[in-house]
């Protein structure tokens, strides 16, 4: 256990309970404002931005009441950004009716096919299990599409080894929240748009409704400049940023791309960027166009489901 819990760094911010909706958005705004500033001074420092370069934290909000008798595990910090977005999504699709907490597992290997993460992301849950209400099960979203490939394996080596093993746990993946919609996405094609890693082992794409953006001829030129939004987004470079989002998103108003899925947890991120920022034509495209986020359609999988 020593050398599991040696994975984790110190805590961004201890074990923070909260049980006002409006007190933990505040906090979470607070935070996020936290991480452009530690992003500032490591590159005043000519540090090379990475999700590693962030401490990891727990985040508990428990509603007065109590709230139900399941409980919402997010593994964030893939990267710190997403995270934290993520947890402000499920706080605002969820209102008060299920306690939540988010551990911003920020010391995960970026998600590469040369590297098996099965283990950090176990230690990440092993450390998060115990700050979870221990009277509730547990239901597990994991904020990052690159990191759902390996979740059977992690929960195969949680089952077989934690001293947390007679948890209940209800682990919800987006593939399978996606798959499950996609025969109502019609005869438009769905875009998913992720990145390399995600792409290449198929996390989406390999559906009757959903097509992968880098195996579309007249698209795939710009995964490149998707993956360097999305690093964009995990360096806190805003440039970098919009400089390849809005590349990618004026081809994919060319291409008359009507459904996209947000493959990818910074994407959404990076859509409200676009939304502010982005020349008219494209916030004129936004507008019309229809977005699949798989988070939100987990939470909507996750409320119906039933004990």
């Amino acid at each position: 256990m020593s050398t599991l819990m040696s994975q984790c760094p110190t805590l961004a911010f201890n074990t923070t309970l909260f049980n006002n909706s409006e007190d933990i958005m505040s906090y979470l705004d607070v935070y996020i404002d936290s991480l452009y500033d530690d992003a500032v001074l490591m590159k005043q420092a000519n540090q090379d931005l990475a999700d590693q370069c962030f401490s990891s934290g727990l985040l508990t909000y428990i509603p007065l009441g109590g709230g139900s008798d399941r409980h919402l595990l997010l593994l964030g910090g893939m990267g710190p950004l997403a995270g934290a977005f993520g947890m402000k999504a499920c706080l605002s699709f969820l209102e008060d009716e299920y306690s939540v907490t988010l551990f911003q597992a920020c010391f995960v290997p970026k998600r590469d096919s040369d590297l098996d993460i099965v283990m950090s992301l176990y230690a990440a849950l092993e450390h998060a299990i115990p700050q979870c209400p221990s009277h509730k099960s547990i239901d597990l979203i994991v904020l990052c599409n690159s990191a759902h490939p390996y979740m059977e394996r992690v929960l195969k080596h949680f089952y077989q080894h934690s001293v947390h093993k007679d948890r209940t746990i209800r682990f919800h993946s987006f593939k399978k929240s996606v798959e499950k919609r996609s025969s109502a996405f019609g005869k438009l094609k769905c875009i998913a748009l992720q990145t390399n890693f995600a792409a290449s082992v198929g996390v989406y794409g390999d559906s009757d409704h959903i097509y992968s953006m880098d195996k579309i001829p007249d698209l795939s030129a710009y995964q490149k400049n998707l993956a360097l939004a999305i690093e964009g987004v995990k360096s806190f470079d805003k440039h970098a940023t919009l400089l390849n989002a809005i590349k990618v998103f004026q081809a994919l108003k060319d291409y008359g791309a009507k459904r996209l899925l947000l493959g990818c947890t910074e994407l959404p991120i990076i859509v409200e960027a676009l939304k502010k920022e982005a020349p008219h034509d494209i916030q004129e495209y936004l507008l019309g166009v229809t977005l699949f986020d798989p988070l939100i359609l987990t939470l909507q999988e996750f409320t119906q489901a039933r004990m």
